[in-house]
């Protein structure tokens, strides 16, 4: 039995090493390496290459090594099978803290203030709401999504959220379904995107 790992664009080798680690009675293969392909029985990919996943008979689940999926969903190819994604505490915490750096760099019109900084000028007349008036919706309720509207909040933005489905976050309006989006599209002055990129989402 053998785990397939299927990387593009990172290194491969601490990704083999972990497996190695957590399950020691598991080959960890690759695609230049693998020699049996009968025996894969799980795949851990991140934007493998199309096709690298095809012809896998006993393939039980595929893993994706990020919280996309969009990389998956691509691939012509791919296995009718159980795709499992990662949610980590880092990448969570990381993308809240990106999300929350670009509404306040919105909110404080700090792109202006750059571009002023650059040809010396000074023109302080630019829309200094506060973060309470500015009402931020949030498209995907998921775990990055979920963190990136409470860190939102915290700050002090008024802050709705839209899954598909109904979700509970406390501090946090949430909308779901057709009615929902639109009803979140009308009252966001700032709008976040955090869906998966599927061809639903697209």
């Amino acid at each position: 039995m053998s785990l397939l790992l299927a990387i593009e664009g990172w290194d491969e080798a601490p990704w083999r090493e972990r497996f190695a680690d957590a399950l020691p009675r598991l080959e960890v293969a690759t695609p230049r390496d693998l020699r049996d392909r009968a025996e894969v029985r799980y795949a851990a990919t991140w934007r493998h290459r199309h096709g690298a996943l095809r012809d896998l008979p006993n393939l039980k689940a595929i893993f994706s090594l990020g919280a996309g999926v969009d990389h998956l969903l691509g691939d012509p190819h791919l296995p009718d099978v159980p795709i499992a994604r990662v949610v980590d505490a880092d990448l969570r915490d990381r993308m809240g803290e990106w999300v929350l750096l670009h509404a306040l760099l919105h909110l404080r019109q700090q792109r202006m203030y750059d571009w002023q900084q650059g040809r010396r000028l000074w023109a302080d007349d630019a829309d200094q709401p506060a973060a309470r008036d500015v009402r931020v919706g949030v498209l995907g309720l998921g775990a990055l999504g979920a963190d990136a509207a409470r860190k939102l909040g915290m700050v002090g933005f008024d802050v709705a959220g839209w899954s598909r489905t109904p979700r509970a976050i406390e501090g946090v309006a949430c909308l779901h379904g057709a009615d929902g989006l639109d009803a979140l599209l009308a009252r966001s002055d700032m709008l976040i995107c955090l869906l998966p990129l599927t061809p639903a989402t697209r």
